[in-house]
């Protein structure tokens, strides 16, 4: 039997591209032998159900995980110091370090062997000699970006770049055309049962995302402020962890909105925290192609979100939900207002929401990466 190896940073805080690689492996464990190597050290806490046939290796490179998030924290509470070591840290991995990883994975591995990576730091650490696919989780507009043009001088040119959707992928191999024989697009598969719910809730709000800059929880928390000075009765649920929590607790209080915003942590059982929800709110700066929606989308909980780029309108057809052109928190609040004030349209946007998820079934989505992994 073929083997696959994964390779993602960490199993010990939830988040979208750890959820979608490890969703596609417990699938494809069925046909491949699955590897999942993990950058960093083993943790007593993982977020994820991995089949337990699914064999995990840990390099104890923690210094190398979440780096952009250790940088902005550091940078916000003034460790100006802990930066520059960081900082150090990564210059010299990338120079350097990342050849003691690509040496004890081309031992791992054979000639046979297809490795894959999602993210450009463990990407980085892929050897020559080997079948390499960059399953690329982010937009175009990312991938054209300084930091990614920089990022592939340092690492091996995969033989497959995939894509999470048609845009994406039509966007960039219009500009790198040497791309498009090599590369494909396939979606972000829905783990979750879909399950239709043309009900109103009483609006019944929810965001679940890490709490970053990327996803940018500290504009919801204005939007629901201008939502309460509108006289809007509403519930927000925010569910999610990261390092922007106590600025989050400090705006709500800041706001006197302790009993309309709720931050409730993290909860893997999203189907369950979806049931009773009319809409999901995503604030994003830049997105590739957010699981989340879709898995919103598959429970009937139509979406109104910020343009996080090229992808978004594939995200968010706009018979399913809204696409806001703008990061002003009071034209994101009338959005929401006017829609929730309209219940015709929201339980249109529900039926809808939850038929175009269909596309996105685990079924169909492994079935293109077992198509495309016959070809390689």
């Amino acid at each position: 039997m073929r083997r696959i190896f994964f390779f993602l940073e960490q199993l010990e805080f939830f988040g979208g591209s750890e959820t979608v690689d490890i969703t596609l492996m417990n699938e494809l464990v069925k046909y491949y032998e699955i590897h999942l190597v993990i950058s960093d050290k083993k943790q007593e806490h993982i977020s994820y159900d991995i089949f337990p046939k699914i064999k995990i290796y840990y390099l104890n490179n923690s210094d190398d995980v979440r780096i952009d998030e250790k940088i902005i924290k550091n940078f916000k509470d003034k460790h100006y110091l802990r930066v520059v070591q960081i900082i150090f840290k990564l210059i010299y991995f990338n120079i350097f370090g990342k050849y003691k990883y690509r040496k004890l994975i081309k031992n791992m591995t054979n000639n046979d062997d297809i490795l894959l990576a999602c993210m450009p730091e463990t990407y980085k650490m892929m050897p020559k000699g080997r079948t390499l696919i960059y399953h690329y989780h982010f937009n175009s507009k990312y991938f054209f970006s300084f930091g990614e043009k920089i990022n592939r001088l340092l690492f091996h040119k995969p033989k497959h770049f995939v894509f999470l959707s048609k845009i994406i992928f039509e966007n960039i191999v219009k500009k790198k055309k040497k791309l498009k024989n090599s590369a494909i697009y396939i979606e972000n598969p829905i783990k979750i049962e879909p399950n239709l719910n043309i009900n109103y809730f009483n609006n019944n709000l929810i965001y679940i995302g890490r709490l970053a800059d990327q996803k940018n929880p500290l504009l919801l928390i204005k939007v629901a402020n201008a939502l309460k000075e509108m006289d809007l009765k509403f519930t927000l649920e925010m569910y999610g962890k990261g390092k922007l929590k106590a600025a989050l607790e400090n705006e709500i209080k800041k706001y006197k909105l302790e009993n309309y915003v709720i931050l409730k942590g993290e909860n893997n059982d999203v189907a369950s925290i979806f049931k009773n929800k009319d809409l999901m709110i995503v604030t994003s700066t830049y997105e590739g192609m957010p699981l989340v929606i879709n898995e919103a989308n598959s429970q009937s909980v139509p979406v109104v979100t910020t343009n996080f780029g090229d992808s978004t309108y594939d995200s968010v057809p706009n018979n399913c939900g809204v696409v806001v052109e703008s990061f002003n928190p009071n034209e994101i609040a009338k959005e929401i207002f006017d829609l929730l004030n309209d219940k015709e349209r929201l339980l249109t946007l529900r039926k809808n929401a939850f038929e175009n998820s269909k596309r996105y079934s685990k079924e169909t989505i492994i079935n293109k990466w077992l198509d495309f992994l016959k070809t390689i």
